[in-house]
Protein backbone atom coordinates (compact mmCIF):
# COMPACT_ATOMS: atom_id res chain seq x y z
CA UNK A 1 0.00 0.00 0.00
CA UNK A 2 1.14 3.62 -0.84
CA UNK A 3 1.84 5.57 2.27
CA UNK A 4 0.13 9.15 1.98
CA UNK A 5 2.53 11.90 3.71
CA UNK A 6 1.50 15.68 4.34
CA UNK A 7 3.39 17.57 2.20
CA UNK A 8 1.06 21.30 2.12
CA UNK A 9 -0.34 23.56 4.55
CA UNK A 10 -2.55 25.56 5.70
CA UNK A 11 -2.30 29.54 6.21
CA UNK A 12 -1.80 31.09 9.55
CA UNK A 13 -4.18 33.64 11.13
CA UNK A 14 -3.56 36.42 13.73
CA UNK A 15 -5.72 37.51 16.27
CA UNK A 16 -7.94 39.84 14.68
CA UNK A 17 -8.76 37.02 11.84
CA UNK A 18 -6.11 38.08 8.98
CA UNK A 19 -4.50 35.74 6.98
CA UNK A 20 -0.45 35.82 7.35
CA UNK A 21 1.54 35.97 4.56
CA UNK A 22 4.20 33.14 4.33
CA UNK A 23 5.38 33.63 0.55
CA UNK A 24 8.20 36.20 -0.34
CA UNK A 25 10.66 36.11 -2.60
CA UNK A 26 13.76 35.53 0.54
CA UNK A 27 12.22 31.88 0.84
CA UNK A 28 12.00 30.82 -3.02
CA UNK A 29 14.47 27.48 -3.19
CA UNK A 30 17.30 27.97 -5.93
CA UNK A 31 16.07 25.05 -7.84
CA UNK A 32 12.59 26.36 -8.97
CA UNK A 33 14.18 29.96 -10.37
CA UNK A 34 14.88 28.61 -13.93
CA UNK A 35 10.82 27.48 -13.84
CA UNK A 36 9.39 30.87 -12.30
CA UNK A 37 11.53 32.87 -15.00
CA UNK A 38 10.65 30.15 -17.99
CA UNK A 39 6.65 30.84 -16.27
CA UNK A 40 7.11 34.55 -16.43
CA UNK A 41 8.87 34.68 -19.68
CA UNK A 42 5.85 32.91 -21.08
CA UNK A 43 3.39 35.66 -19.67
CA UNK A 44 5.57 38.38 -20.96
CA UNK A 45 5.28 36.61 -24.98
CA UNK A 46 1.51 35.87 -24.61
CA UNK A 47 0.18 38.71 -22.80
CA UNK A 48 0.49 42.65 -24.54
CA UNK A 49 -0.97 44.39 -21.17
CA UNK A 50 0.70 42.41 -18.82
CA UNK A 51 1.09 44.40 -15.23
CA UNK A 52 2.17 41.19 -13.09
CA UNK A 53 3.01 37.97 -12.13
CA UNK A 54 2.30 36.25 -8.74
CA UNK A 55 3.68 33.15 -7.88
CA UNK A 56 2.18 31.17 -5.11
CA UNK A 57 1.69 28.13 -2.83
CA UNK A 58 5.00 26.10 -2.19
CA UNK A 59 7.33 27.19 -4.18
CA UNK A 60 6.17 30.82 -3.10
CA UNK A 61 6.39 29.88 0.68
CA UNK A 62 9.58 27.84 0.33
CA UNK A 63 8.37 24.11 1.10
CA UNK A 64 8.25 22.76 -2.50
CA UNK A 65 9.29 19.13 -2.90
CA UNK A 66 11.63 17.76 -5.67
CA UNK A 67 9.22 16.04 -8.43
CA UNK A 68 5.86 16.14 -6.53
CA UNK A 69 5.04 20.32 -6.16
CA UNK A 70 3.80 21.81 -8.94
CA UNK A 71 4.74 25.60 -9.59
CA UNK A 72 1.24 27.99 -8.93
CA UNK A 73 0.62 31.54 -10.96
CA UNK A 74 -0.95 33.91 -11.79
CA UNK A 75 -0.50 37.35 -13.87
CA UNK A 76 -2.65 40.83 -14.06
CA UNK A 77 -2.80 42.20 -16.88
CA UNK A 78 -4.22 45.68 -17.95
CA UNK A 79 -7.11 44.34 -20.66
CA UNK A 80 -8.53 41.47 -21.00
CA UNK A 81 -6.83 38.99 -22.45
CA UNK A 82 -7.40 35.43 -24.32
CA UNK A 83 -4.22 32.95 -24.18
CA UNK A 84 -3.96 30.23 -26.97
CA UNK A 85 -4.29 26.92 -25.12
CA UNK A 86 -2.56 25.23 -27.51
CA UNK A 87 0.50 26.88 -27.01
CA UNK A 88 3.84 24.63 -26.41
CA UNK A 89 7.64 25.39 -25.71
Amino acid sequence: MIEIKPCSSFLDIDSNGYVLKKAEQSLKQNEWQSIINDNINYYKEAVADLVSVYVRGNVAKGIAVKNISDLDSFFISAKPVTLDENYQD
